[in-house]
């Protein structure tokens, strides 16, 4: 039956992932139009934030947010970096990367995204997505795969 139904093109209407899934997923030329190698983004998971022209206080609490929930895929957590898209004018982590000059392919405006360790861009959130959600998404990612 399983067969049948993967042959026959039919694929579930709901996904389990709590952000955008992408069924076609963009691959690093398709999205990555910045200034950075694109081999920087091979070999591990990346978890994206695009800041806006001005980070408000509002923007620093969601990257805060977003660093301790990094800290709380425990052991996993070698597997996955952090990005900042955009001007940051304050003392940074530094256990991130920061790239102020890029150019993305993606349509509309998303907030935050993952990486697979192959470059594709998978999952899309947006500014109003609960924290917890994305992780829920990682850990179930780390989970599933074996590589980066």
């Amino acid at each position: 039956m399983a067969w049948a139904l993967f042959l026959s093109g039919w694929r579930p209407v709901h996904t389990v992932a709590n952000g955008q899934l992408l069924t076609s997923p963009l691959t690093i030329d398709q999205w990555w139009r910045g200034g950075a190698e694109k081999s920087e983004w091979m070999g591990h998971w990346s978890l994206v934030m695009v800041l806006p022209e001005q980070c408000s206080s509002e923007c620093r609490q969601r990257l805060d947010v977003l660093t301790r929930m990094h800290m709380a895929l425990g052991k996993d957590a070698s597997r996955v970096r952090r990005v900042w898209l955009g001007q940051v004018s304050w003392q940074a982590d530094p256990y991130l990367s920061i790239y102020p000059e890029y150019q993305l392919g993606v349509n509309g405006e998303p907030t935050c995204f993952v990486v697979d360790p192959l470059g594709n861009l998978i999952l899309v959130y947006q500014k109003e997505q609960p924290a917890r959600d994305i992780l829920k998404d990682l850990k179930k990612l780390l989970a599933a795969s074996n590589i980066g």
